[in-house]
């Protein structure tokens, strides 16, 4: 179980206690207090016969001791072990399911049209295969294969009932010679059974999240059924031992999750212990089992020790028996330290506080947040200031919140990431905590006591009945909505983050379908110069526009991409699209007015967009100075070398440079003087604030600087004429917004420009 805070207290205090009484006896008894000289020689005889009494009950205690503690580690092995692969076996239900719902929402009935969408699913979550079987029992694999289950023996005929499963091990059906598990999920259209999406893994890829290195890895871990059969052969078949052991089980029907939670059994001449935990999967559970040996190594040699020890005089055996009890004192505390305390920080790690999360009061529970902490790009502040300053930097972190918190309790979970559990009736209460601790932080780094560093937090309140796997990951859930943001540091968790999570995961999923179906679309903003009412040129916006003609705010879609990195395939697309529409209207007579492409701040780490930008325009014999790019101003709070590098190789191809959304706070004319921009597109925040004395002098400065600077001035946002003359008459003369226009198909797009050379 652990030693909680409190309990650590007590036994260290009671260890002290123990050995100042017991060097009082010694001092008398060794005759430094000369009254007792003369019965010294009576007293050996006693101590001799105390000594083996004890010497007795010593090797009792010592085994019950080690015993308990071994079964305590087992336990929290096969705890933990369980979880990794209910965790691994839950995630691979959730893909299934958000498969087969996107089925069901898709109404294909092209089988070889779902199949080629599981391919992407097979290569990039370690699927062995995938399929769709159909009612009549014809399963379609994404290996190419089609096969009549009926005729078959497999676990695929349990799918036919219509409900989700998943099998014990089996031989693949193409032959393979590894174990496999097959998930199924039926697809109803209406209350027709239309599909069943079926999904084979390895079986031994369980074996990457088990472990038995608390048992020096002589330990062995089986999952079993009810009736104490193999359910999954989690590791290869190389391990003789492991298959003999393996077999034994199988065998041996009192090897049996119903014969209790901890049984021994015997194999081979040898003693085993076996634990069983519940996986909370069909009947099944993990079964962790080890020799009886691998508890007492070492053992046999302290008894041999402490026997010696008793033939020489008895103040050697007194001084011996000390050392024994100090020694389990400490081997005791080693043990615990090992497997609950950080080598690293000497901080409470992730078994310490799932164990403490055990320990709360139910009625205390309301009262508590869980947190989860870690630091931004951990392993780029590693690379740049040394390992040795991202430990200090883990230091300071844990030191600081004990400061600042000493009254909540932090856990170091892996890495860089942190957990905590922290008291507050509500979440203002909580609130206050993590601004507490975050302005701590900020002090810390303006009197340079720790180099700059960011940090997400996600946290969760908890609620009565709550398990740690549940509250654990919905504290992840909301610490990645926040994670790079250098305004917002922290998030509540709500069910809206794991919905927007599942709404992530669909997205990713369709990214290539909408691709190959052209479903991303190119829609212009017109720019138009407000003393003539012109159009001047557009802004270039995606829009994503099912077959269906449902359309996808960006607002959805884009940060999902820009997440995963998808965000620079699509730059790239709309790149190539405006350009030869740009080559078409040249084509067709139309005048070609320059056109501006948003440019991701991923792009900034990825340099080879400005080869394709060159090959593009190369192709399309597009002129350079019609095109231009925008950059958000947030990139340059955290990528300002990379961003003036991309500047300067866009003005070499003859390209023109925006700062778009200028004005929403993270840049200041700083950046205006330290960057080349072309344009500056004023944020639509700034816009609004016409009629308003700070902000319209705001305005005028930002205007007058820009002509300083010899930068273009541009209005975003602009919907009432009032804002128009007000904009002109302090100088800006081009401007975009609703007013004007909205975003535009490329065909109403292409009239415009017809309607403005008229």
């Amino acid at each position: 179980m652990g030693i909680l805070p409190d309990e650590k207290s007590t036994m260290d205090d009671g260890g002290r206690k123990k050995l100042s009484a017991m060097e009082k006896i010694l001092k008398k008894e060794f005759g430094l207090d000369g009254k007792y000289r003369l019965s010294m020689y009576a007293m050996i005889l006693m101590f001799l016969i105390i000594s083996i009494f004890f010497y007795v009950k010593l090797k009792s205690k010592i085994e019950s001791v080690v015993l308990e503690e071994a079964q305590r580690n087992i336990t929290n092995i096969s705890e933990l072990n369980a979880d990794a692969v209910y965790r691994e076996i839950s995630n691979r239900q959730i893909l299934l399911k958000a498969v087969s719902d996107n089925v069901a929402a898709s109404h294909i009935e092209d089988v070889d049209e779902i199949i080629d969408k599981m391919l992407l699913y097979v290569n990039n979550y370690n699927f062995y295969n995938m399929g769709v079987m159909t009612p009549d029992g014809m399963l379609h694999t994404t290996s190419g294969k089609v096969v009549d289950i009926t005729l078959q023996d497999s676990p695929y005929k349990d799918a036919l009932n219509g409900q989700p499963m998943i099998s014990e091990s089996f031989m693949p059906l193409d032959g393979g010679d590894k174990n496999v598990n097959l998930m199924s999920t039926p697809v109803y259209i209406g209350r027709k059974l239309k599909y069943i999406i079926t999904a084979t893994y390895y079986s031994y890829d369980l074996a990457e999240n088990m472990n038995t290195s608390a048992l020096h890895d002589q330990g062995y871990n089986y999952l079993l059924n009810s009736q104490g059969d193999m359910a999954i052969y989690p590791k290869a078949g190389e391990d003789k031992e492991y298959l003999d052991l393996m077999r034994h089980i199988n065998k041996n029907m009192n090897i049996s999750p119903s014969q209790g939670k901890t049984i021994d059994f015997e194999y081979n001449g040898d003693l085993y212990y076996a634990h069983f935990e519940d996986l909370h999967i069909n009947d099944w559970c993990l079964m962790t089992c080890y020799k009886q040996e691998t508890v007492f190594q070492g053992f046999h040699a302290i008894l041999s020790s402490v026997f010696q020890c008793m033939g020489f005089l008895w103040i050697q055996i007194v001084w011996s028996v000390a050392f024994i009890i100090l020694l389990s004192i400490r081997f005791q505390e080693k043990t615990h330290k090992i497997v609950f305390y950080d080598d690293l920080l000497k901080e409470k790690n992730a078994e310490y506080m799932r164990i403490y999360f055990q320990h709360i009061p139910e009625d205390k529970m309301e009262q508590k947040a869980f947190i989860a902490l870690d630091v931004d790009k951990f392993k780029e502040f590693n690379f740049i200031h040394g390992n040795e300053s991202g430990d200090r930097l883990l230091k300071y972190i844990s030191r600081t919140f004990h400061k600042v918190l000493p009254k909540d309790e932090i856990f170091r979970y892996s890495a860089d990431l942190f957990v905590a559990m922290v008291d507050g009736k509500n979440k203002e209460e909580v609130e206050n905590k993590i601004k507490s601790l975050l302005a701590r932080i900020v002090e810390d780094i303006e009197k340079n006591k720790i180099q700059p560093f960011d940090i997400s937090i996600g946290i969760r309140m908890l609620k009565k009945g709550d398990g740690i796997r549940t509250v654990h990951s919905d504290a992840l859930i909301a610490k990645k909505t926040v994670k790079g943001n250098h305004v917002q540091k922290y998030a509540f968790y709500d069910e809206q983050m794991r919905r927007e999570r599942i709404e992530f995961m669909e997205m990713e999923s369709d990214f290539h379908r909408a691709l190959k179906y052209d479903e991303f679309q190119v829609y212009y903003q017109p720019k138009y110069d407000m003393r003539t009412e012109k159009v001047v040129g557009a802004e270039a916006l995606v829009r994503w526009v099912k077959e269906d003609g449902t359309m996808i705010s960006p607002g959805a879609f884009i940060p999902c991409f820009e997440k995963n990195r998808q965000i620079v395939m699509l730059d790239e697309m709309m790149i190539e699209k405006v350009c030869h529409q740009m080559k078409e209207m040249k084509e067709e007579g139309i005048e070609v007015l320059p056109v501006s492409v948003n440019l991701s701040r991923v792009h900034l780490k990825y340099p080879g967009i400005l080869k394709k930008i060159e090959a593009v325009l190369e192709e399309t014999g597009v002129n350079p100075s019609n095109l231009s790019f925008e950059i958000t101003e947030s990139a340059l709070y955290e990528d300002s070398e990379p961003l003036k590098k991309v500047i300067d190789r866009l003005h070499k191809l003859g390209c023109k440079v925006n700062m778009d959304d200028y004005g929403m706070g993270v840049s200041g004319p700083n950046s205006l003087i330290s960057n080349e921009f072309d344009v500056i597109k004023m944020d639509k925040s700034f816009i609004d604030g016409i009629g308003e004395k700070k902000a319209e002098s705001v305005i005028r400065s930002t205007i007058c600087l820009s002509k300083e600077l010899g930068m273009t001035i541009l209005a975003e946002g602009v919907e009432e004429k009032s804002q128009a003359d007000t904009l002109m008459k302090w100088g800006c003369h081009l401007a975009q917004g609703f007013y004007y226009s909205k975003p535009v198909p490329e065909s109403r797009y292409r009239n415009l420009l017809i309607e403005n050379e008229g």
